[in-house]
């Protein structure tokens, strides 16, 4: 019903937010900070640049991992 009821005001252009967010996508949490995004995504990829903290959050994607015995330059 929650999903629902967050589709309808998507679609119907109404601004809401959900208490405890729970988005499966980079693109819900980007809409979620709104014009806060740009700057969380900077201080994260100073702070947090190999993506430690909030990996299940699904906030930010992983770094790239090269596969094993892969030279890196």
């Amino acid at each position: 019903e929650n999903q629902s009821a967050l589709a309808f005001c998507d679609k119907e252009g109404i601004e809401c937010k959900q208490y405890l967010p729970h988005y499966t996508s980079q693109d819900g949490w980007r809409r979620h900070f709104g014009a806060k995004w740009s700057n969380i995504a900077q201080l994260k990829n100073k702070y947090d640049p190999h993506a430690i903290m909030s990996r299940g959050q699904r906030i930010f994607p992983l770094p790239s991992v090269p596969a094993a015995g892969t030279a890196t330059t």
